[in-house]
């Protein structure tokens, strides 16, 4: 089974948690983890990597979804999964809302697919 990993800046990704828990209900295998305001990278990669052990137990995949490309939250889950050998480790950089719901209901579908279902959900609205 998959692990979807939400990292971010600040409370973001745990908003993001509770948004997609707020449509979809819980969901077991959906986790934030926030770099925080008084955290510096060293402490966040480290954080990361203790809660990444834990999941690895009982997952075979992570999905890291971060907020930003190439954001400190985006750097620290490459670093972690490579260091760490993480089972089947994917990364997404640049989250939304119809991304992390489409992860959380199709687990079998890889990052690649991810992204292709869901850009097409992201378009400018004439008012």
């Amino acid at each position: 089974m998959r692990a979807i990993i939400l990292v971010g800046h600040g409370l973001g990704c745990i908003g993001m948690k509770e948004s997609a828990e707020m449509i979809l209900g819980k969901q077991d295998n959906l986790f934030a983890v926030p770099l925080q305001t008084e955290e510096n990278i060293t402490e966040y990669i480290e954080k990361l990597a203790a809660f990444c052990i834990k999941v690895k137990e009982d997952y075979s995949e992570i999905l890291f979804l971060a907020d930003i490309k190439g954001g400190t939250p985006a750097k620290a889950a490459a670093l972690v999964s490579k260091q760490h050998q993480l089972p089947n480790s994917q990364l997404i950089m640049g989250y939304h809302l119809a991304l992390v719901l489409s992860s959380c209901l199709d687990l079998q579908k890889n990052a690649s697919g991810l992204i292709a279902e869901t850009t097409p959900m992201i378009q400018e609205f004439s008012l």
